[in-house]
């Protein structure tokens, strides 16, 4: 797959995410369309700070 750089608003920054093929094999698991909250923190292009996230394991 390949998206225009345009179409997300640059590089070089951090965006929340969803991906999936179909409903049931969604990414992160447990988000929903509707909820953007829920979708995963994703950086694009280079950037050039560290992000440290809590690790959670269930």
């Amino acid at each position: 797959m390949q998206i225009e750089v345009a179409r997300l608003g640059g590089w070089n920054k951090l965006v929340r995410m969803l991906v999936a093929h179909d409903p049931g094999a969604a990414w992160p698991r447990g988000s929903v369309a509707h909820e953007p909250g829920r979708w995963g923190l994703t950086m694009l292009g280079e950037v050039s700070y560290r992000m440290n996230l809590p690790l959670v394991v269930r």
